[in-house]
């Protein structure tokens, strides 16, 4: 397994992977490559057996990142990529990482509790899709 930031000639298959990940509210592409340029967006990518399998999506929000995006191929989840992704982009910054995560994602809770983020509030029909709470979540450097 091979955590790494994701160049250019990659972000193709990151498209692929959101759209695939995200059914219902994924990035288009246009949405993506707007973020890839710039700057205060990192873009880290997982690989499994040589194939992009995950990819997470940051912001530098001054005095916090925030993740925006985790997305791991549906074949890959439970081998933890997504625990690595997070914990390798954690120790590349100097801030808190922050982020928002449906109430109904149990999953994502678990490996964020695991990881050390405590929740720090909610916002009321946070989704746009479902019009469900998200929960604030935030670990501190």
């Amino acid at each position: 397994m091979t955590v790494r930031k994701i160049n250019p000639a990659e972000l193709s298959l990151l498209k692929k992977l959101e759209k695939k990940c995200f059914s219902s509210n994924y990035f288009n592409e246009k949405q993506l490559e707007e973020m890839y340029v710039n700057e205060r967006y990192s873009f880290w990518g997982v690989w499994d057996s040589g194939k992009m399998s995950g990819y997470l999506i940051i912001l530098d929000s001054v005095d916090v990142y925030e993740i925006i995006k985790v997305g791991v191929d549906e074949q890959c989840r439970g081998k933890g990529l997504g625990e690595q992704l997070i914990k390798r982009a954690f120790e590349t910054i100097e801030v808190d990482m922050m982020l928002e995560v449906r109430r109904s994602n149990t999953s994502a809770r678990r490996l964020y509790e695991k990881l050390g983020f405590r929740e720090i509030g909610v916002r009321k029909g946070y989704y746009e899709d479902t019009g469900e709470d998200a929960l604030i979540l935030v670990l501190g450097k």
